[in-house]
């Protein structure tokens, strides 16, 4: 009878610490490999020159002149996570350089020669996000304007350097008005950085000195709508 009685309690100590041992098994932290292939679901933006909408300029703050040049031809891809936007963002830019524009035909046919500025075969600067640093805001909401900083690789004449970008994104969710001039919703998104035409192979002539800075500002403004989710 007491062989019975220990061994009951025994049983009944046993049983507790049994059932903490599978829980600390059955709560075990996830195996980060398997992390790894949670798919990442971000929603794609777009925006193409042929919505007349986008647009940028490049600036050259000379010693003697201050040189403005319009770019009309911009075309984007933005793939997003809309709950933490600097989260595995993904933005590619480009720029017609072909269609750079002082705004007078006539003083195209000077800025952009051998004695001033000419991007000689290049026909196309790319720009391609490397790196989003949010501000204090992190996630979009709708109206609201935020700050992101950034790296970016900008690839011209074969050429690539890294440069660093500042981001002002507003987001616009969709509706009967918006739909009428893009369709889904939109990101506003403005990026400003520079650039030297030097570490692109780009020489200043003689003829251009002082007149011509080898930095360049460049300021883009572009208006993308999102019409699929993506990955």
């Amino acid at each position: 009878m007491l062989k019975t009685v220990l061994a009951l309690l025994l049983t009944l100590l046993l049983v507790p610490a049994v059932l903490v041992a599978q829980e600390g098994e059955t709560g075990a932290e996830p195996d980060s490999a398997a992390l790894d292939t949670i798919p990442v679901v971000r929603t794609e933006f777009t925006g193409d020159s042929d919505q007349m909408r986008n647009w940028g300029t490049l600036e050259s703050d000379g010693q003697l002149q201050t040189i403005l040049l319009l770019a009309p031809e911009l075309n984007s891809r933005m793939l997003v996570r809309e709950a933490e936007f600097a989260d595995s963002m993904v933005l590619m830019l480009s720029v017609d350089l072909t269609k750079l524009t002082t705004g007078f035909p006539a003083k195209d046919s000077l800025v952009f020669s051998p004695k001033f500025l000419s991007f000689d075969t290049a026909t196309v600067a790319v720009l391609n996000m490397l790196s989003v640093t949010a501000g204090k805001d992190k996630q979009f909401s709708n109206e609201q304007s935020v700050k992101a900083t950034g790296i970016a690789e900008l690839t011209i004449a074969g050429k690539t350097d890294t440069v660093g970008v500042n981001l002002v994104m507003t987001y616009l969710e969709g509706n009967k008005i918006t739909a009428q001039r893009l369709p889904g919703n939109l990101l506003h998104v403005v990026i400003d950085y520079s650039f030297r035409l030097s570490d692109f192979g780009f020489k200043i002539p003689k003829e251009a000195l002082l007149r011509l800075d080898d930095r360049m500002q460049v300021h883009t403004d572009m208006f993308l709508s999102s019409p699929i989710m993506t990955e």
